[in-house]
């Protein structure tokens, strides 16, 4: 009540500024001269002229929108046949019983013009901001709380890809050919999902183009309680017509109707005082007749409502349901509708709603085959607009519709029900396309969507559903047993997951076909291939290092991306065979400056599938003559060194192409990295370990060793290189592997490493310490006592030597306490 009053003494307080803008408005322009509003014009200075023009210039330029509309509403009303008195009616009288005034009596110029300019230019002004006001006041739309948003309903016939344009084609010709004035009340049932609002939109679309019919839309859902709806309703009511015909007094005969029929249950208080309840009703049909047109009334989302929200909707609809030419089409579910008012309301009956309700029409189905066509359409749509590369697309498509015909279109049994999926898909997919299986995550959202618990629970359990074995810290989940258990553990986790729950079946093929382990803990048997770079390379959920992107949606701001290395991969097969090499260089020098040179590295394992035959080559090329630009230096007690994952990439693109032996033999007389060619040599092998098997198979291992020893007898000895200062992070690898000539020592090969180091460590007591320090312990030693292995340190050098230089030392040499007790620990061991 106090806004409505603030509201009119405003608009009061303006109206009077305005009229009494315009009063005083002959001062301004000299008029005190003119006796007469002609004698005015006849001496009319062209300054005061001019301004006029201006003045009206500036007026038609601000308002010509709404100068424009109204004259469209008056011209409207116009062509009406007018029984009752309206606000145009009384804004002509005025002014024409104002001129007519002022010729009849010939008033004194100052006094016509001061009656005149203020009723015209008040009136104007008046009703320029009444109409202004009422078009930026529309009554208020309070939402709902929460956040809940609604779907959206197609709106044209082209989007229409379920079929429902005969329907629609039948109910609008079922509306606007009824024989007969009387108010009609057609119910428009459907369940949550079944495209109600789609069908009305398509109505709609209908009715736009017939002139013989007004359409009044309304929407209850979007106000706040039963007061703000019946406002509402009355205000879509009035300035739908208004919107189109000049009808003032439309709104003041719907004010007095509620007032006169109490509207019960609202607090409204019932006034006789103003009209009989029949003259306002004709008042109304009169007002309606006017029109000579049909209206229809749409009424959506009832069943969102509140119990006592629906009853008041449905009291309006009895209420306006006296007026002849008044069409309504309620949409609602009738079964929500019923269940909430019986909740509410004891004494609900269902033959309320059938009192009501004229004519009950059903939303017919759907043909399963439709839905399908849409949910292929928008998973297209989504596809084309996300950029999906067409090979991925083949990819998917090539599993995807059995699964989705098998276990999920069930599920997806309606319109919203895709429309849910799909807009999840909208929302989540781009921020990680490009590093996901879509396969995968299109299944894992569905899961998200509508079977939120089961996604959690993959979440939560990572070692349940990711192929463990694949992961760098499996261990620290479970201890050795689990290996063996762990089949029965996975089969006990999903049985209990799923108990009692519907669609079991649907759900279990699913997560079979996106975990592999469920599969194979159910059936023993995996359809899958068992291969892990390819699990990686296609970025499915189910390998360790993928699994985690898929809940986080995002790749960590530290870390090399998918998307990343797939771009450098592309560069490098672009490149020309002359600028390759160069720009292969520059990406692993990019990376090294940023510190992902070993995430780069680990990529390139896990995608040289897609690198060229040209690229491959390139890169063994780069690699073998640069392998000393990458850290021998492990980065915890897991981690493999970046030189050691280089050195085993290069191992793996060598294993795949034809000539090995030959390329073998060039990369070990080629490299200056003498790491390298110690690791290339313990790495070919077979007893290693390790699914280089063409490497095994054409390696010349004997070969290799004597071009091994050969360049590291040349470097370090006839060389003079300190291998303690040219490999800091190798040597022990580098002396043990040269000493024992890879397992098969020499008598020869040991005394050329055994007097190489002995003649770098016998002047650095220090040196000497770190060399003693980092030799084979003895396995048999008592508890928390150090010993060394004699017989693997003699092996390779002349122990006597060293166990004399060891004594001498001990007694000359500056050492701290620390050094002393590596020394005596090494004194000791001799037996």
């Amino acid at each position: 009540m106090t806004r409505k009053l603030n509201e009119f003494l405003r608009l009061i307080t303006l109206s009077i500024i305005a009229y009494l803008f315009s009063y005083f408005t002959p001062l301004l322009l000299e008029l005190p001269h003119a006796r007469t509003i002609a004698n005015y014009l006849n001496n009319l200075d062209l300054r005061i002229y001019a301004a006029f023009i201006i003045l009206e210039a500036v007026v038609i330029w601000h308002y010509w929108k709404q100068l424009a509309h109204l004259a469209n509403r008056i011209a409207n009303t116009c062509r009406l046949d007018i029984t009752v008195s309206n606000s145009f009616d009384d804004i002509t009288f005025v002014l024409l019983a104002t001129i007519s005034l002022l010729y009849d009596f010939k008033a004194p110029g100052l006094f016509a013009n001061a009656l005149l300019l203020p009723n015209i230019f008040g009136a104007l002004l008046f009703y320029i901001y009444r109409f202004t006001l009422c078009r930026a006041t529309v009554a208020p739309e309070v939402s709902r709380k929460g956040s809940e948003s609604k779907d959206e309903p197609i709106d044209s016939e082209d989007k229409d890809l379920l079929g429902r344009g005969s329907f629609v084609d039948k109910l609008y010709s079922l509306i606007t050919s009824l024989p007969f004035p009387d108010p009609y009340i057609i119910g428009l049932n459907g369940g949550w999902g079944d495209g109600k609002t789609s069908i009305i939109n398509l109505l709609k679309k209908r009715f736009e183009g017939n002139s013989e019919a007004i359409v009044v839309d309304f929407d209850p859902w979007y106000f706040r309680d039963e007061e703000e709806i019946i406002k509402s309703f009355f205000h879509a009511f009035e300035s739908t017509v208004s919107d189109k015909y000049w009808m003032g007094n439309l709104r003041s005969l719907f004010t007095n109707y509620l007032k006169v029929t109490g509207f019960s249950g609202l607090g409204m208080r019932i006034d006789f005082s103003r009209d009989s309840l029949k003259h306002v009703q004709d008042g109304i049909q009169d007002a309606i007749n006017q029109l000579k047109k049909d209206v229809i009334i749409f009424i959506d989302d009832i069943d969102r409502l509140e119990a006592k929200e629906m009853l008041v909707v449905f009291k309006l609809v009895r209420l306006m349901a006296k007026f002849q030419r008044l069409r309504f089409v309620l949409i609602f579910d009738a079964k929500r509708v019923s269940t909430v008012l019986a909740e509410r309301y004891k004494d609900f009956v269902p033959e309320y709603l059938e009192k009501i309700i004229q004519l009950p029409v059903q939303v017919p189905l759907v043909e399963q085959k439709c839905l399908d066509n849409f949910f292929d359409s928008s998973i297209s749509a989504l596809f084309s607009r996300l950029g999906i590369t067409e090979e991925t697309e083949k990819e998917f498509y090539s599993e995807f519709p059995l699964i989705y015909q098998m276990h999920m279109k069930r599920t997806l049994a309606n319109i919203r029900q895709i429309k849910r999926y799909i807009n999840s898909l909208n929302f989540t997919l781009p921020m990680i396309r490009e590093e996901v299986s879509i396969l995968d995550f299109l299944l894992l959202d569905f899961l998200r969507v509508f079977h939120p618990e089961i996604y959690t629970d993959i979440q939560r359990n990572p070692h349940i559903y990711q192929h463990f074995e694949w992961g760098e810290n499996s261990f620290l989940y479970y201890g050795g047993g689990y290996k063996q258990d762990r089949k029965a553990i996975i089969k006990a986790h999903i049985e209990k997951l799923l108990t009692d729950r519907q669609d079991s079946d649907g759900i279990k093929a699913i997560l079979e076909k996106m975990f592999f382990d469920v599969q194979y803990a159910f059936y023993g048997v995996m359809t899958a291939s068992f291969s892990p770079a390819s699990y990686r390379s296609a970025k499915r959920i189910s390998h360790p290092d993928c699994f985690y992107k898929y809940f986080a949606l995002q790749v960590a701001t530290s870390d090399l991306s998918d998307n990343q290395i797939e771009e450098v991969i592309l560069s490098w097969n672009n490149a020309s065979p002359d600028s390759r090499l160069t720009v292969i260089a520059k990406t692993f020098e990019f990376y090294r400056g940023k510190n992902l040179q070993s995430q780069l590295i680990d990529k390139l394992h896990d995608f040289k599938a897609s690198l060229k035959l040209d690229t491959t080559t390139a890169l063994i090329e780069y690699i073998h003559k640069n392998a000393r630009d990458f850290s021998a230096r492990r980065d915890g007690t897991i981690n493999l060194s970046d030189h050691t994952k280089i050195s085993f990439l290069m191992l793996g693109f060598i294993n795949n192409l034809e000539d090995v032996s030959g390329i073998l033999e060039k990369v070990m007389q080629d490299t200056p990295d003498m790491s390298l060619l110690v690791a290339i040599v313990l790495s070919c092998k077979e007893e290693r370990g390790g699914d280089w098997h063409k490497i095994y198979k054409a390696a010349d291992i004997e070969k290799l060793k004597s071009i091994a020893a050969k360049r590291l007898k040349e470097y370090f000895v006839d060389g003079n290189k300190n291998v303690f200062e040219e490999y800091p992070y190798g040597w022990e690898l580098i002396l043990y592997q040269w000493g024992t000539y890879w397992g098969k020592a020499t008598h020869e090969q040991r005394r050329i490493v055994s007097d190489y180091v002995l003649g770098i460590v016998k002047n650095s007591p220090k040196l000497f310490v770190e060399f003693i320090k980092a030799q084979p312990k003895k396995r048999t030693a008592p508890p928390g006592e150090l010993r060394f292995s004699v017989e693997e340190f003699s092996a390779i050098y002349h122990f006597e030597v060293f166990l004399a230089l060891a004594r001498s030392m001990f007694k000359t040499a500056k050492l701290s306490d620390s050094e002393k007790d590596i020394l005596t620990a090494f004194i000791r061991s001799y037996p």
